[in-house]
Formats: C-alpha cells, sequence, structure tokens
C-alpha cells in the first residue's frame, strides 16, 4: 500500500506535469488588441496590425523598419529583403496541444533581371512568381490565380500547391514600383489530424488582412496598381 506522502508525491507531479502541458503556449485571441506595425519602403509606408501572443518555439525575425528601394537591387540581378515573419501557435483537445502553426511573412522583392518589364502589369508579376518557384517542389496553379481587393489596392493572390501535405499555403503580391513588390505569404502548418484549428487561424489572418494600406507617403495617395 502507497503512503500517504507517495501518493502526495504523485498528485502533485501529475498536477506540475498538467501544467506545464496546458501553458506551453498561448493561442491568440480575436479579442485582444493587434500590435500596429509601420514600414518605410523609399517612398512608400506599409502599414497593418499582427496579433499577440506569437509562438515561442520559433525564433523572432528582427526584420527591417525601413528600406530605401533605389539601395536595393542590381541590373541583371533579383533581391529579397525579409521586412517580418512570425509563427502563432493553435490547440485544443488534450492538455491543450498545439495542433498547428500560423506563419505570416513580408519579402521586399525587386527584379531587374528584365529591363523595361514593368511589374505593375499583373501578367509580369505573375510569371516573376512562377519564375521564383521554379527550382522548388511547390507550384502555382493556373486556375487558383486571382486579384484581391486588399485596403484599395488589387493585390495578386493565389494558393500553392505542390508537396505541401495538408498545409494551406496562399501569397498576395503587390507592385510598388516598376521593378518592386511586396510578397505577403501565410502558411497553416499542421501538428496534427485535428485541422479545426484551421478555422480560427483563417479568421485572424483575415483581420490581418483587413488592417493592411499601402500608400505612397508624398501624395498620399495608394499606389499604381490600387483600385481607386
Amino acid at each position: 500500500m502507497a503512503s500517504t506522502s507517495t501518493l502526495a508525491l504523485a498528485f502533485s507531479l501529475l498536477a506540475l506535469f498538467s501544467l506545464t502541458s496546458c501553458t506551453g503556449y498561448r493561442e491568440p485571441s480575436l479579442d485582444e488588441p493587434f500590435t500596429k506595425h509601420q514600414f518605410d519602403l523609399g517612398t512608400h509606408q506599409l502599414q497593418l496590425a499582427m496579433p499577440g501572443s506569437r509562438s515561442v518555439d520559433f525564433p523572432i525575425s528582427r526584420g527591417r523598419k525601413s528600406v530605401d528601394l533605389a539601395a536595393i537591387g542590381a541590373a541583371g540581378k533579383e533581391t529579397t529583403l525579409e521586412l517580418f515573419e512570425a509563427y502563432w501557435d493553435f490547440g485544443g483537445g488534450s492538455f491543450n496541444k498545439v495542433d498547428g502553426s500560423m506563419r505570416i511573412m513580408i519579402r521586399l522583392r525587386s527584379n531587374y533581371a528584365e529591363n523595361g518589364v514593368s511589374l505593375f502589369t499583373p501578367e509580369n508579376l505573375i510569371a516573376l512568381a512562377r519564375k521564383r518557384m521554379n527550382h522548388s517542389t511547390f507550384h502555382i496553379s493556373a486556375n487558383l490565380v486571382s486579384q484581391e481587393d486588399i485596403g484599395g489596392c488589387r493585390w495578386i493572390f493565389y494558393k500553392i500547391s505542390g508537396d505541401s501535405g495538408k498545409r494551406s499555403m496562399r501569397d498576395f503580391l503587390l507592385a510598388i514600383g516598376n521593378n518592386h513588390y511586396l510578397h505577403f505569404g501565410i502558411d497553416l502548418i499542421p501538428n496534427s489530424e485535428n485541422y479545426l484549428w484551421m478555422n480560427r487561424a483563417t479568421e485572424m489572418y483575415k483581420r490581418v488582412l483587413e488592417s493592411v494600406v499601402v500608400y505612397h507617403k508624398h501624395s498620399g495617395q495608394n499606389v499604381r496598381s490600387c483600385l481607386n
């Protein structure tokens, strides 16, 4: 027969295990305030808001808050600068484990490989995105390319297919110059067979997209690829 002290110790260890299992992460909430972010991109500015409670299991990206468009890229080259990248965990079930993570990344890309080709033309921007994926296991399906109104601007939107398993991947592209464009990527990464969390993550990134604004700093107007 186990002693009282032994049983007490066992219950204490079980309580400690349950506590650490349930508090290993904190799922973001739509009810909590989002943090505003601002990026100065030469003559343009990007503003948006992100949820709190980032994942502690992924490194925090330093990113960039200010970039001089004239200083990046060179003739015949393509350049990519990371502006932002973060992960958020979602879960449920026993011990409140992480069922999956949402990754949001923002890149500023430049293309000087083809002189005289304007990225303000949607076909050119899509062609450039396809070329960028030539050496990967992912590709853009032709029937999944569309244009989405985000913050009064017409962004190129496409879903990514290929060797991605159950991952849900989508990209948004916006030209902010003849040779520069923003690449906004959303990746839902499953960690279990429970995919219900993706519904909550989808609501979360839609809230982020609703906050996105890109405009010309001097005129206060949206960029040329915008609707108004």
